[in-house]
């Protein structure tokens, strides 16, 4: 029986709190209430999730007159267009993922993780999600949702290699650009086509890109002996498609300073090079993927620090790393100067330099930075 007296008492609790004078509350109490709010109404948006997906379930909102469900809650609720979508979104991740709902239930997780767990469903589809969230649950209770995000867009590149091919040709179809800034640095995603006069590459990637006339296979093979190859296996230094792809991209050797780091295989074209200047650097890679052990040399050379050198999944925050290990065995994490590492579940002192660590395949290791 649905316990009416219960939402009384919570509509009658809410609507006192209004009258609180938080001018005789303590620091130490108010540092409390704060905590206590964010965690109540964090398990609150998890019950309005529920609440929508039942209530469209039964198509209430027909009975006053809305078409759907994202009408209704734009029209009762005062809700915005995407505000809408993440309400719909949410309730039907809970749905689909019965322990995400009684982590978010229990305060264990955030509204905004439930809607990185939505995400995951859209771009992985609920039976991957499922499968996974052994990994992913304990990744949203000790991590912020950016975090979470960047484990589910490595999850699908693992058990989907081509969505990222996918994604890179849809995103070539458009005449625009869209820039957000990334760690120390910026994203710029889309295309900008210089045949149709739309634009030139050249102004946002100091390279001087062109488009090739045929469809071109995407598989690379790096030159030997350069930067981004010095350190790398032999096995990591050929990588792409070989997928007759359009477009498909090159540089022109016409450049001061230009260096072709590798061609498409086969063939005398550029499909990596680089380009130095004062004050900055540019790499173009015309691939849809590069190696690990490739990337791994680039970021390096870039001053940015390489907390591992094998291929497993790493988060790194301001006060955290974790580790999901991809294989099993030892693994070397690299910690930055200044810092030290320490296991939070266990007594042994901090760690600084390089910490040893033995894992089976897919285990997951948390370790808290400290300055």
């Amino acid at each position: 029986m649905f316990d009416q007296g219960w939402v009384d008492r919570l509509h009658e609790t809410v609507s006192r709190a209004a009258g609180f004078d938080l001018s005789e509350a303590s620091t130490d109490q108010l540092r409390d209430l704060l905590i206590g709010i964010q965690r109540d109404a964090d398990q609150l948006l998890a019950l309005h999730a529920r609440v929508v997906a039942e209530f469209e379930s039964r198509d209430g909102h027909r009975a006053d007159g809305c078409a759907s469900m994202a009408a209704w809650l734009r029209r009762k609720l005062r809700l915005s267009g995407s505000e809408t979508r993440t309400r719909r979104r949410a309730a039907a991740a809970l749905v689909d993922l019965p322990d995400v709902k009684a982590a978010a239930e229990a305060g264990r997780i955030r509204p905004s993780h439930v809607e990185v767990f939505a995400t995951g469903l859209k771009r992985l589809g609920p039976s991957v999600m499922r499968e996974h969230l052994d990994l992913l649950l304990p990744v949203a209770e000790a991590c912020d949702p950016a975090d979470l995000l960047t484990v589910v867009d490595r999850l699908r590149d693992t058990v989907d290699p081509d969505a990222a091919d996918r994604d890179w040709a849809h995103a070539q179809e458009k005449y625009d650009v869209s820039v957000r800034r990334v760690g120390h640095g910026f994203d710029l995603s889309g295309y900008l086509d210089p045949e149709t006069g739309r634009g030139d590459m050249k102004a946002v990637s100091g390279l001087p890109v062109e488009r090739l006339p045929n469809p071109q296979p995407l598989t690379v093979m790096m030159l030997p002996d350069t930067f981004a190859t010095a350190t790398v296996p032999p096995d990591q230094r050929m990588f792409g498609s070989p997928t007759p792809t359009t477009p498909a991209f090159t540089v022109r050797r016409d450049s001061a300073g230009l260096e072709v780091l590798g061609y498409y295989a086969g063939t005398e074209i550029p499909a990596v090079a680089c380009l130095r200047r004062a004050e900055w650097t540019s790499v173009f890679a015309g691939s849809t993927t590069i190696s690990t052990g490739v990337l791994r040399a680039i970021v390096r050379a870039a001053g940015a620090h390489v907390w591992l050198e094998s291929d497993d999944v790493l988060i790194a925050g301001a006060d955290m790393v974790a580790i999901h290990a991809t294989t099993g065995g030892r693994k070397e994490l690299v910690i930055p100067a200044g810092l030290e590492a320490s296991d939070p579940w266990d007594t042994t002192p901090p760690e600084h330099g390089r910490l040893a660590i033995t894992m089976a395949r897919g285990e997951t290791r948390f370790f808290r930075l400290v300055r």
